[in-house]
């Protein structure tokens, strides 16, 4: 490579980290959504040394679920990798606000589900808490009532 012309490598929605390996692999992580934020695959792109370009087309080499993949790293030999799994979950609690002393009590779990949901919002009459949930499927905003063991709706319900 001279330096005259940028080459494209990889494209595409959901790349991540990567690593170029000795015998001229690139290891990379390439994401997806999932139900707990995304989750990721390694793959390989095989790259001609000399003028940078893909050789063949992108392999999958791993076929994981549940968790996303960062920190990817290799030995120098490129026989060995490195890489951590991140899994994450996001539940919607809520908490009663003292003012004088300032404190927080009656802590409790509001939404109870193996998706990721993230509040966004009361309603202006503060009974029902808006969030973010992708416990059936896309992401898509929820609404459920404040009292325990409330209905979750959705805006699709209206």
């Amino acid at each position: 490579m001279k330096g005259e012309h940028p080459v494209r490598i990889l494209s595409g929605k959901g790349l991540g980290d990567f690593k170029w390996l000795p015998d001229g692999r690139i290891v990379y992580s390439k994401g997806e959504p999932d139900l707990n934020l995304g989750r990721a695959d390694l793959w390989e792109q095989r790259v001609n040394a000399t003028t940078g370009e893909p050789q063949g087309k992108p392999l999958q080499i791993t076929h994981w679920a549940g968790f996303g993949i960062n920190s990817l790293g290799a030995t120098a030999n490129g026989k060995e990798l490195v890489y951590g799994r991140v899994w994450a979950q996001r539940s919607v609690h809520v908490a009663d606000l003292a003012a004088s002393p300032a404190h927080i009590s009656a802590q409790r779990q509001l939404t109870h589900s193996e998706g990721n949901e993230l509040h966004v919002a009361w309603t202006a009459d503060g009974d029902t808490v808006l969030f973010f949930s992708n416990r059936s499927g896309p992401r898509h905003l929820a609404m459920m009532g404040y009292a325990y063991n409330a209905n979750m709706w959705t805006l699709e319900d209206f």
